[in-house]
């Protein structure tokens, strides 16, 4: 399931950029080029929907996405377009909050221009099979 959501996101940041490199591992240094980084980092719950049928099972993926070129110009135009067309996008959710540190310390680099996309993840479940009462209730006393 959630390698659908990757390919979707491959698909849609590539219809908004155009065909260039996008990877799904963390950032790093040193790359060249010009590519777009979608680091799926975390899983997080999201309650259930409200209703009279049975809900969904559903998380929320939270992707860290930054971009990379030889010229940190057009990295930060990159950017920019993508950061805009998400926020254009019913289906993503878009989380300007920095990163802390830690995140950056661990991944092993400076902080770096990004955003979190929080895209929504769900699994229906089958209803259960009803039965409807065809007679009506009988209640019984008892000593």
């Amino acid at each position: 399931m959630i390698d659908r959501v990757d390919a979707r996101l491959v698909e849609w940041v590539q219809d908004v950029l155009g065909p260039l490199p996008v990877s799904l591992e963390p950032p790093r240094e040193g790359q060249t080029d010009r590519g777009v980084s979608l680091y799926l980092f975390e899983l997080v719950r999201m309650p259930p929907p409200r209703g009279l049928e049975r809900p969904p099972l559903q998380l929320a993926l939270r992707y860290l996405v930054t971009t990379w070129s030889d010229d940190s110009e057009q990295a930060h135009r990159l950017l920019g377009e993508l950061v805009f067309a998400a926020l254009d996008s019913a289906e993503l959710t878009v989380e300007l909050d920095p990163l802390p540190a830690s995140a950056w310390s661990a991944l092993s680099l400076p902080p770096l221009p990004s955003f979190v996309l929080r895209v929504p993840l769900r699994q229906e479940r089958p209803q259960p099979e009803v039965r409807l009462v065809r007679e009506p209730l009988v209640v019984r006393a008892s000593p």
